[in-house]
Parts: C-alpha cells; sequence; structure tokens
C-alpha cells in the first residue's frame, strides 16, 4: 500500500507519494524522489474563461510541440494531450492538462535510459488531480 500526503494548492490539489518531495514554485510545484531518477514539475495558469482542448494545443503549438504528435490523457479532474520526446539521452514528457479555468503543465524529465523507472508513481499521483 502506498503512503501518500496532499499537497493543495488555492486552485488545485494531487496526492504525493510519502518517499516523494516537493518544493513550491511561484506558479506550481517541482515534486522529485531524492534517490529518484526524474522531476515533475507543475505550472498553473488560472484563466479567466473555461478552458479548452483549442487552448492547449495552442500553447503547446507556441513551445515548439507537434500537434499531430499529441496523445489523449487524463489524470484525475483533469483531461488534456501529452507529449513525449526522446533526444540527447534525454526523456520529456509534457502534459497540457485542463479543468475549469485551470490549465496545468506537467512536465517530466530524466535521462532516457531511465524513462519508465518511476511511470507508476507519477501515474498514481497525476490520477489523484483535483479541483479545490
Amino acid at each position: 500500500m502506498m503512503t501518500m500526503m496532499q499537497v493543495a494548492r488555492m486552485d488545485w490539489g494531487m496526492n504525493v507519494l510519502a518517499e516523494w518531495h516537493c518544493k513550491a514554485e511561484t506558479h506550481g510545484i517541482e515534486v522529485y524522489r531524492p534517490d529518484g531518477y526524474g522531476r515533475l514539475g507543475i505550472n498553473t495558469t488560472t484563466r479567466t474563461t473555461p478552458t479548452l482542448d483549442f487552448d492547449l494545443m495552442y500553447t503547446a503549438y507556441q513551445q515548439g510541440f507537434d500537434i499531430d504528435a499529441a496523445q489523449r490523457v487524463r489524470h484525475g479532474q483533469f483531461k488534456g494531450f501529452q507529449f513525449c520526446i526522446e533526444e540527447d539521452n534525454q526523456y520529456l514528457r509534457e502534459v497540457f492538462l485542463r479543468a475549469s479555468t485551470l490549465m496545468l503543465k506537467v512536465t517530466y524529465e530524466c535521462r532516457l535510459v531511465e524513462r519508465c523507472l518511476e511511470d507508476k508513481d507519477i501515474g498514481s499521483m497525476l490520477d489523484s488531480l483535483t479541483l479545490t
């Protein structure tokens, strides 16, 4: 059984596994395991109108992502698109999520040879995303 703690921001929350640490950032949080392989960053944008799929895709496009490579995903109360990039021995997973007026940009980065080693933990934490 996994032990989790709740991390809550003003507008969203997520359960974080006990062996993972959180560091508050201006627009989000960074989550990492001291003896782990990668880092998970979650940045928040609050809009005045509901966030749509178009908004997520436009943001991804502006940041240089190949829109045709987008995979639909759902994590907790959020849904959106995921992009996976492998280059220069690095693995990058960028996930653009939306719920209500929120847009979350979730970034997980690690060395390419370690790309799947924390998937279970990352998935468990992201699947607990809720609006607060």
